[in-house]
């Protein structure tokens, strides 16, 4: 092969490997919510960094983020009520599934138990 093919071929070859350890070094969060056409946006905050997404294939969200320790906040449309949960976390190369979230209307009375 000519010089320059090899150095193309070690040029994707690093850059491969540069992406797969920043996969390995990331975590995933993962959740679907209901009624999907309310959410207006989905954040994740922890004390460095903040990310905003929307929901993708319906209801489902799906996140790669640093592992750590978040704030999720869902901002719905209205007539309902902005989710958020605290202490939500995530660990390095694994994926955490935060299950089904279900939107409120703004006047429903929640019960605590």
């Amino acid at each position: 092969m000519t010089k320059p093919v090899w150095v193309f071929a070690f040029v994707v070859v690093a850059i491969t490997c540069l992406h797969a350890r920043k996969i390995m070094q990331s975590s995933t969060l993962t959740g679907s919510i209901n009624p999907a056409a309310a959410v207006h946006s989905i954040l994740v905050v922890n004390q460095q960094d903040s990310l905003k997404t929307s929901l993708q294939n319906n209801d489902v969200f799906t996140l790669q983020l640093p592992p750590g320790q978040y704030k999720l906040i869902i901002d719905a449309r209205a007539p309902y009520k902005q989710v958020v949960k605290e202490h939500v976390y995530t660990e390095q190369g694994k994926s955490t599934n935060i299950g089904a979230i279900q939107l409120q209307p703004e006047d429903a009375i929640s019960v605590r138990q």
